[in-house]
């Protein structure tokens, strides 16, 4: 059975390095000690997955990021429809793991909805 809410189709996915540069410059930054996530209001939902090569060889890195992408996955449904962010890991640490990950990142999803309800942010456009 294909359930949609849980998927992660390729078109939701950010791979473009301009991409990542605009919501690296434009977003607002989110983070916790272990994930830094980068957030841009007003586009539509799109997720994009970094991690330092401080964190370790490829083997490692990439490891990371499924924990990173099936985390996003799963949550995906607590963030809004228009806000594109980046998942970024910049250092290894021995108590990251997936489980470690995804409480992360329902922290940061739930500071984030918490931002967007507080500042009413419908852009990046609008003035702080």
């Amino acid at each position: 059975m294909n359930n949609k809410l849980n998927s992660l189709p390729k078109n939701e996915i950010i791979r473009k390095k301009k991409e990542f540069d605009r919501i690296f410059s434009t977003g607002i930054r989110f983070s916790d000690g272990k994930l830094t996530v980068f957030v841009c209001f007003g586009n539509e939902q799109k997720a994009g997955f970094a991690v330092s090569k401080s964190v370790g060889k490829a083997v490692r890195r990439n490891k990371v990021k499924r924990w990173m992408r099936e985390s996003y996955r799963t949550h995906k449904h607590l963030v809004g429809s228009h806000v594109e962010m980046v998942l970024l890991i910049r250092e290894w640490d021995d108590t990251l793991n997936y489980f470690s990950l995804k409480d992360s990142l329902v922290k940061i999803i739930n500071d984030i909805n918490k931002y967007n309800e507080y500042s009413g942010k419908e852009s990046n456009n609008s003035s702080d």
